[in-house]
């Protein structure tokens, strides 16, 4: 996630530290996210057959959701850094827990796309909130390292655990009653962290930046937008030249803003450091072609091969598990093993 390195050096102003209860409220959340995320790719299959998308439209169905995290992330880790964590932590999982109930009552593809975009700005709150609320309260760098790991941990939980829960909830029922489980596990999350989680913020040198917040959000909006529709329209169309062009305008302006501002959103400083500057190149493009390839397995067997759910849910057990099994592992190596030597065979 790009606020991953704001989050993880955040630091409590209140609270007694990281109680049980803040833990649990934290990976539940970010759990719910990533299954929110990840659960429509074992569902294409249905969505094609039931609602009969066209053109792009089934591509939107998994992108409603991908766009508002993509393109809020970075702002409401500021709002929780300023505002509170706790509220956002709340309000993003009954977000996402609104979003899948709309889903679940779509009678066309165009409320579906209305109801994942909800959960999708519930999921944006959850996973920078989350993290910069575990690492707030941890003591020592040594606590902080374990709690981003779990929080990791969880993270890979939710991939792993969305196939299995559509493809069962599909097989056994219909595609919405995998929206009900989301919405189920939303509103758990919810409660849990409005009982037992213990907020905490960090305004100090903190503040809003309306400039870099609208030009990072607009293009970002363009990018993605040109590269989801350019297959339909045409990589040479109007409309996604245009898209092209305008995120480029709106990416520059982005960093002309964040140099100038007092408070920038996304600290740009950060990349004259070498290691950080190659390492978020290579989780981004690692993150780009996971999801390509996800996506890709999911149109294959589902809408192409007429797959039933079940078979296309093990296949995404088989892509995401791996991450969950090896974790241990690349814990370990982590920390015996020099970065670059582990981001070499990543890139591969």
């Amino acid at each position: 996630m790009s606020t991953t390195t704001d989050a993880a050096s955040a630091t409590a102003t209140s609270g007694p530290g990281l109680s049980k209860g803040t833990l649990a409220a934290g990976l539940l959340a970010v759990c719910l996210a990533q299954i929110g995320l990840a659960i429509p790719a074992t569902l294409n299959g249905l969505f094609q057959s039931d609602l009969h998308p066209v053109g792009s439209q089934l591509t939107w169905i998994s992108d409603a959701f991908l766009l508002p995290v993509a393109v809020l992330e970075l702002t409401f880790g500021l709002l929780g850094d300023l505002f509170g964590r706790k509220r956002l932590l709340v309000g993003g999982a009954a977000l996402l827990a609104t979003g899948e109930l709309v889903s679940t009552t779509a009678s066309g593809i165009h409320q579906l796309w209305v109801g994942q975009a909800l959960a999708g700005l519930g999921a944006a709150a959850l996973f920078p909130t989350s993290l910069a609320m575990l690492a707030a309260g941890t003591a020592s760098h040594a606590q902080r390292a374990r709690v981003i790991a779990l929080w990791a941990a969880l993270l890979s939980t939710g991939g792993f655990l969305a196939p299995l829960l559509g493809g069962i909830t599909a097989t056994y029922g219909s595609w919405r009653w995998s929206f009900i489980v989301v919405t189920v596990i939303g509103a758990a999350s919810a409660v849990v962290s409005a009982k037992f989680a213990i907020n905490s913020r960090a305004p100090e040198g903190r503040s809003l930046d309306p400039a870099g917040q609208v030009t990072i959000g607009l293009g970002l909006f363009a990018l993605l937008y040109a590269i989801i529709q350019g297959p339909t329209d045409g990589w040479g169309s109007t409309s996604i030249v245009a898209a092209f062009v305008l995120s480029a305008v709106f990416l520059t302006a982005f960093v002309v803003a964040e140099l100038r501002v007092k408070s920038p959103l996304l600290r740009l400083a950060l990349f004259r450091n070498r290691s950080f500057a190659v390492a978020s190149l290579v989780a981004v493009i690692g993150m780009f072609a996971f999801l390509g390839t996800a996506y890709g397995v999911s149109i294959r067997l589902g809408p192409v091969q007429d797959q039933p759910p079940m078979r296309t849910a093990m296949a995404f057990l088989l892509l995401n598990g791996i991450a969950l099994v090896m974790l241990p592992l690349t814990e370990r190596l982590l920390r015996t093993v020099a970065p670059q030597l582990l981001l070499g065979p990543a890139c591969c």
